[in-house]
């Protein structure tokens, strides 16, 4: 998504992005934590994540109205992306929201970003 696309939502649309993106590199972290193994850290990372999507949602106003990731056709297909670009995608989409550039969450989402880098997803 662009600059100029993610300027033409709407606060809450932009959150609903961020909520699709985070609950995408949940599952593909929990789903690389399988193929690694039970000794792999990265099911901790997929909570991190999920935990992330939890407080985007929160951030939805209740009059939004917001179909669940799993009822939402994906313009792109997350299998094709990795955990580190969702989060990147994620983040930059915060970022778009001038009151949300240094909330708790854009700094979870750093962390979240630092610790995928360092696993390698």
């Amino acid at each position: 998504m662009t600059n100029a696309e993610a300027a033409d939502l709407s606060p809450d649309e932009l959150m609903a992005q961020v909520v699709l993106r985070l609950h995408w590199a949940a599952l593909l972290a929990w789903r690389h934590s399988e193929a690694a193994g039970p000794s792999s850290p990265l099911p901790d990372l997929g909570l991190g994540i999920y935990l992330a999507r939890g407080a985007a949602a929160q951030l939805l106003t209740g009059q939004f109205q917001f179909d669940e990731p799993e009822d939402t056709d994906a313009p792109e297909h997350p299998g094709q992306r990795s955990v580190l670009e969702l989060l990147t995608d994620a983040e930059f989409l915060l970022s778009s929201r001038t009151d949300l550039v240094f909330s708790e969450l854009a700094v979870e989402l750093c962390d979240l970003i630092r610790e995928a880098r360092a696993h390698g997803c």
